[in-house]
């Protein structure tokens, strides 16, 4: 991130859009959604090296002329998109598991995400912290339920939490063993057990005020 923010400034850059999630607030929900905020420590790595990146590119930009931009955007989902052909292709094959407890997600449609992304480099005014999520916060459980249904699969098996922690330090384990990349770790399984809702007030005065897919339910044809 350093570097790159450097080269971008020597190379007199007008704008640098760093794209973002939401979660580097850590746990939000629809009572305490992520406000943009700055001063937090999340306990999972992938959100605290994320928020120094942010961190460091706003502090890099004072006194400069290019302008920086935050992008905090929720889960993408939409055509082509990995995350959800991985869930499609478990649902399928009976391999999807969730925890019972309700952990809070904030989704956005790609089409969106992009119409959100274009507005924002376009905007010569825009700068700083947006949030780019839809209309209606759903429960990550509520989300696969009705992914399942969309596709006429079984719905996911439902778990104890400590399962999923337990499965972590295996995959660790073994990839130790075998020396591999863990495609699956601790950090991974707090990350997604961490609920996220995010205040998207400031990207619909600045960005986007209508969605063309407002809520999961108008938008699951696109997958």
């Amino acid at each position: 991130m350093k570097n790159l923010v450097t080269a971008a400034i020597d190379a007199r850059v007008g704008k640098f859009v760093l794209v973002s999630f939401p979660h580097v607030e850590g746990e939000t929900d629809p009572g305490h959604p992520a406000t943009g905020a700055l001063d937090r420590s999340p306990n999972v790595i992938h959100f605290r090296t994320r928020l120094e990146a942010e961190k460091y590119l706003l502090q890099a930009c004072q006194g400069t002329a290019m302008t920086p931009v935050v992008f905090r955007a929720g889960i993408v989902y939409g055509p082509g998109i990995k995350l959800m052909q991985a869930a499609r292709w478990m649902l399928r094959h009976r391999l999807m598991a969730i925890w019972n407890k309700p952990t809070w997600a904030h989704l956005i449609s790609l089409a969106d995400f992009l119409s959100a992304l274009r507005a924002v480099i376009e905007n010569h005014r825009a700068s700083g912290i947006y949030q780019i999520c839809d209309d209606a916060p759903i429960t990550l459980q509520d989300f696969l339920d009705q992914l399942a249904d969309h596709f006429g699969l079984a719905r996911p098996w439902r778990l104890p939490a400590p399962i999923f922690h337990i499965v972590g330090v295996g995959v660790e384990a073994m990839a130790l063993i075998l020396r591999t990349p863990a495609p699956l770790n601790r950090d991974i399984v707090r990350a997604g057990m961490t609920s996220c809702v995010a205040d998207t007030s400031r990207m619909k005065r600045e960005l986007l005020p209508t969605l063309a897919y407002p809520t999961i339910r108008q938008g699951i044809d696109l997958l």
